[in-house]
């Protein structure tokens, strides 16, 4: 398989260009894709995909949520419906699923 400066092999870079046109041509919704003029002028990211580590770390990555899975019963108190003060976890920087790892990393320790 082919691969760009990128590091991405052909087929992915293929699916990831499918995705972006059909996300501009309305036809679906396919993820977030953000134009930023300068690009091509820009020198390619010393490390383009953080596959590794997370691929190192896959073990604790599946403990943690497992752990956090325990507290399932909590999670509707999690809506964001509340309002403020009351916690609100449905932002976009800070998701679903973050906020049920967070709670159960917290009520673990």
């Amino acid at each position: 398989m082919s691969s760009s400066a990128s590091g991405l092999p052909l087929s992915k870079r293929l699916r990831r260009m499918r995705f972006q046109l059909a996300d501009a041509l309305g036809l679906g919704q396919y993820g977030w894709f953000i134009p930023y003029r300068y690009r091509a002028g820009s020198p390619p990211p010393s490390t383009p995909y953080p596959e590794a580590p997370f691929d190192a770390a896959r073990t604790l990555i599946r403990q943690s949520l497992e752990q956090s899975a325990s507290y399932s019963a909590h999670w509707p108190l999690m809506d964001g419906r509340d309002p403020p003060p009351a916690p609100r976890f449905n932002q976009d920087w800070f998701p679903g699923l973050d906020a049920a790892l967070l709670y159960g990393l917290v009520r673990a320790r």
